[in-house]
């Protein structure tokens, strides 16, 4: 675990993308579900020991200082003013602050919203210098970092447009999280390098691209964040999004609910394939969180997603489980043996709940991803439980749940399973274009109408 105790963050931008929010309200203070921008991050802070936070203040920075104060949650609060916020960038912000670089800190940019597991694994990784960095493929614009085999960043650049949508991206392209751990030594350097451009007049550009002049002399890793939750809000599209990651959406069809509870409560209903189980539980243990709960029949405790997070549980011995409880005989649950039955009946399903729940409680359990259960509401993926909060005993022996398939086996069903969701995929995109023809004659009705009525008139 590393030692920092400091962090800066970057809030001087006028956000101009926001207007007209920001014309009155520093971007970092902009709300998302009641709660500012900066005020999650110090939030988070605090909760991984953070003890003094510098923060680069610009735009309407009064406010900033008003809202914040000189101390917060047990951690001094230092201000630096960029006086030329509207003629530089962020780079410039940085360089204010480049004696703290030097001691080390956690970076951060006045605009992301973020939760505390996902800084806890930047911060805590080793005692290496650490950018976040989520699959760049689910984003396609922006900084991205391309790591080499070792895991550092062996080149940084900025993708927009239509770069972004011609180019292929690969497992080693990440985009920039927004948060960077960087250790004493990384930082000494990072001073130097910033101050070269300041010198040099170069104070327009962002940091990314001072650190891809000179990544060569230093080291940083990606920390991998993908399947965390993080937003970075630069527009009113953004707000809205991070709005619904991060909301509480309760009383709507994408409630999400969860409860921790024994796991004796619960009953298996399919058996587990064990290469996917294998990598399965590495991505859990690197992660250090249970990124969704299981979903589960009240009444009886048949598991009815999550089949392979639930023997991951048993086989660690975990006591107690995160489930969502769901009322299978719910109409509005249903299941069948493929995707295309949430959309269309194309001959019979051969199962049905009855089936379900007598194999469930009997034992008589299916083999692997037999079932194909649909809910009245999203499985996102968005609960982010630490597995510390969980308690632990001892490891049971899962061996009559995992099915005896070799890779070979498993390839098969993967490839079989993603022309299930291709399938799906193209009759979702039939359900879109019915929709769209209907709108579109229905918007031609109304206009026909609304000639009458001006003809009356």
């Amino acid at each position: 675990m590393s030692a920092i105790e400091r962090a800066i963050i970057l809030v001087a931008g006028m956000g101009s993308r926001l207007e007209p929010i920001t014309n009155t309200v520093p971007k970092c203070l902009v709300r998302v579900k009641e709660k500012p921008i900066l005020v999650n991050s110090l939030d988070n802070l605090a909760k991984i020991g953070i003890k003094e936070v510098i923060i680069v203040i610009g735009h309407l920075g009064e406010k900033i200082r008003n809202e914040i104060g000189d101390q917060y949650k047990g951690m001094k609060v230092i201000y630096i003013e960029n006086k030329f916020y509207d003629k530089t960038n962020n780079m410039y912000s940085l360089w204010l602050a480049r004696e703290y670089l030097e001691k080390g800190v956690v970076l951060l940019e006045g605009d992301t919203f973020f939760g505390e597991v996902l800084l806890r694994k930047v911060i805590e990784t080793d005692n290496r210098s650490y950018w976040a960095g989520d699959k760049f493929s689910l984003f396609r614009d922006g900084c991205m970092l391309t790591s080499g085999n070792d895991g550092s960043i062996k080149k940084i650049e900025i993708i927009r447009g239509k770069a972004g949508q011609e180019r292929e991206f690969e497992d080693h392209h990440h985009k920039s999280g927004d948060i960077i751990k960087i250790m004493p030594e990384l930082g000494v350097l990072l001073s130097e390098w910033l101050d070269k451009e300041v010198k040099e007049g170069n104070v327009n550009i962002y940091y990314d691209l001072v650190l891809a002049k000179y990544l060569q002399e230093g080291q940083i890793f990606v920390c991998d964040i993908n399947g965390l939750k993080w937003m970075e809000i630069d527009d009113h599209e953004d707000l809205r999004r991070a709005e619904n990651m991060f909301g509480e959406l309760v009383g709507s069809v994408f409630e999400r609910k969860y409860e921790i509870v024994p796991i004796e409560r619960l009953k298996p209903l399919e058996k587990v394939f064990p290469n996917h189980l294998k990598n399965l539980n590495k991505l859990i243990l690197d992660d250090g969180v249970i990124k969704a709960p299981l979903l589960a029949d009240r009444e009886t405790g048949i598991v009815l997603d999550g089949s392979h997070r639930y023997i991951f549980f048993l086989m660690h011995g975990y006591k107690k489980v995160p489930v969502h409880f769901v009322s299978y005989q719910d109409e509005n649950i249903r299941v069948g043996t493929h995707l295309l039955h949430r959309h269309l009946i194309v001959g019979k399903t051969n199962i049905s709940k009855a089936e379900v729940i007598e194999r469930g409680l009997s034992g008589n359990i299916f083999a692997p991803r037999i079932t194909r259960h649909f809910f009245p509401f999203r499985k996102i993926d968005d609960a982010d439980i630490p597995l510390t909060e969980l308690k632990k005993g001892e490891p049971i022996d899962v061996s009559k749940y995992i099915e005896n398939a070799t890779v070979q086996d498993e390839i098969i069903h993967n490839e079989k399973f993603i022309e299930e969701i291709n399938q799906e995929v193209d009759e979702t995109l039939n359900y879109l274009y019915e929709a769209r023809e209907v709108k579109e004659y229905l918007k031609f009705q109304v206009k026909e109408m609304k000639k009458k009525e001006q003809i009356k008139s």
